[in-house]
């Protein structure tokens, strides 16, 4: 009976598995770069929003409150005519606290910020991605000819990135994680912080959120949005609240080892603009979806480096 022969196998050392894992990765990390710089050449009008709520001027103070809390938009363009003369974001009202008697006198103009940057809809992505980050600024109203035509968001530019960057593809690309653009010096309240000084507390230190926590142990958080709904329906009776009537109890969180377009997929997912990072039960720090896109920021440099 003749020997059966020996399938042939096929043995690689470890430093060509080591080669052929950097071959990998750098075709992905080609990939990548071509797949981003084709989202950050696109035209601004391309993601913008188009739909801009804008309010005028001269409009009571207490009405463009109500028109944020009701549509819940975190900011309005104001316009006096045709012309773009300001905006009115959530923190302008946690700068200064208003009385209801105030809301009702105040006019937006008294109010608003008045250095508004603007981009024009024919500018690329990029452009507007760095000027944000210049500037430290979350949104740009977009413009034709003067013409207010649209909005573009730091949040617009981070949903169209991951809607076409895939999960396949990130997870073969080694970039940073949470743990390396977080804010580790975290603002805590606890359960029974009087409402005010909590909003004294955002105002002062120009926080979008504050995390109540009790024995160190996260247990809900207050935001810019908590803020404008109470300065709505109650502005007279503020004082009279803690923070735990006014704080959403069921506190999302997210680990230090999530990468940054992983983080952001589940930001996006969920309707959050910020997280508190959490391992075993213990609060690390915290990041938000500008701390997210600072460190994509430094990734779109080195990827412009290398185009």
């Amino acid at each position: 009976m003749p020997e059966k022969k020996k399938e042939a196998t096929l043995s690689i050392t470890q430093e060509e598995e080591q080669n052929i894992k950097k071959l990998s990765s750098s075709i992905f990390r080609g990939v990548f770069r071509r797949v981003l710089s084709s989202i950050l050449n696109k035209n601004v009008e391309d993601i913008m929003t188009r739909n801009v709520k804008t309010v005028a001027s001269d409009l009571p103070l207490i009405r463009a409150a109500y028109i944020m809390v009701k549509d819940k938009i975190s900011s309005l363009i104001v316009t006096k005519g045709d012309k773009v003369v300001g905006i009115l974001t959530e923190d302008d009202f946690l700068l200064r606290r208003f009385s209801e008697k105030e809301l009702s006198e105040l006019r937006v103009e008294n109010t608003m910020t008045k250095r508004v940057f603007s981009i024009n809809k024919s500018q690329t992505v990029m452009e507007a991605t760095l000027l944000m980050r210049d500037k430290r600024i979350r949104k740009l109203p977009v413009m034709e000819n003067n013409k207010l035509v649209g909005i573009i968001t730091q949040t617009d530019i981070v949903r169209h990135m991951d809607s076409l960057l895939s999960k396949n593809l990130l997870d073969r690309i080694d970039i940073k994680t949470v743990a390396d653009v977080m804010t580790k010096d975290t603002v805590t309240v606890t359960k029974d912080t009087g409402f005010i000084k909590a909003m004294k507390m955002m105002g002062d230190k120009r926080l979008g959120c504050l995390i109540v926590v009790d024995n160190k142990i996260p247990v809900g958080i207050v935001t810019e949005r908590d803020v404008m709904n109470e300065i709505v329906v109650n502005a007279d009776i503020l004082q009279r609240f803690k923070v735990e009537d006014v704080m959403t109890p069921s506190l999302l969180s997210i680990s230090s080892g999530h990468k940054l377009f992983s983080a952001n997929s589940f930001m996006i997912r969920k309707g959050v603009r910020r997280l508190p990072v959490v391992e075993n039960g213990k609060l690390l720090g915290i990041v938000t979806e500008t701390d997210l896109m600072r460190g994509m920021y430094e990734l779109v440099e080195k990827i412009l480096k290398k185009i």
